[in-house]
């Protein structure tokens, strides 16, 4: 038979009137609390970004920019959702002495408002030189464990690992200078193969804040040495 063709046109995404009136407080080290106050009850989303991700060769992104990123993220969306005032604890979720962009919304597979923002930026790490840490592990098996790290300030940034004594005992006596001397070797060989660009980059990508809880690969039938140190941004 002949084809038949009927056309129809899609009406467009309708915009919402709704807007934004964000606030942070409580801002700390690694932790704030947010407010979106919004206009009417459409629903709305909202993500938060650290300054590496919305600043591009030092400058901030423009709104198109951002709508382009945005669109990236599309599968957070339903977890980040809202209607009505809504408000969200960054409880030690937050990297110290950072930038941070919140971003809301509206959407209904284009964006229905305008994007408001507001930027913030955490406080600096708490001193680091009085901190100490506890450990505690459980499932441990021939070759590995399941270890919990307690610093006593959540808001400096630590490195965790676990030394076997073979690793120990070539590097030296089993004590903290000769652990940083492991750091240090780990690092010089993650830069040299490329891992990392530098003793930052390591540090950024490495160090943990708060309590943790990870596994950790063993050596059969051998002793280990739970271990975990403060570092600065710059990778000391």
């Amino acid at each position: 038979s002949d084809i038949t063709v009927v056309e129809a046109t899609t009406p467009a995404v309708e915009s919402s009137t709704n807007q934004f009136e964000i606030e942070i407080d409580q801002i700390s080290a690694t932790s704030a609390m947010l407010y979106i106050t919004p206009s009417n009850e459409d629903e709305y989303i909202w993500l938060e970004f650290p300054e590496d991700v919305y600043m591009v060769k030092g400058k901030e992104m423009s709104e198109e920019q951002l709508k382009k990123l945005l669109v990236n993220y599309k599968a957070f969306f339903p977890l980040h959702t809202n209607t009505g005032e809504m408000v969200h604890s960054f409880d030690d979720k937050l990297e110290p002495d950072t930038e941070y962009m919140i971003i809301v919304f509206g959407y209904d597979g284009d964006f229905t408002t305008p994007l408001t923002t507001k930027k913030f930026r955490t406080l600096e790490p708490a001193d680091a030189s009085d901190v100490t840490f506890q450990f505690e592990y459980a499932d441990l098996s021939a070759r590995s464990v399941s270890l919990t790290i307690k610093p006593s300030k959540n808001s400096v940034p630590y490195l965790a690992l676990v030394i076997d004594e073979a690793t120990m005992a070539r590097k030296g006596e089993p004590n903290a200078e000769t652990v940083k001397k492991i750091i240090d070797s780990e690092i010089a060989s993650s830069i040299f193969f490329g891992e990392f660009d530098s003793r930052a980059d390591f540090a950024k990508d490495l160090c943990q804040y708060g309590e943790k809880t990870g596994y950790f690969g063993l050596e059969p039938g051998m002793k280990h040495y739970a271990c975990a140190v403060c570092m600065d941004k710059d990778g000391n």
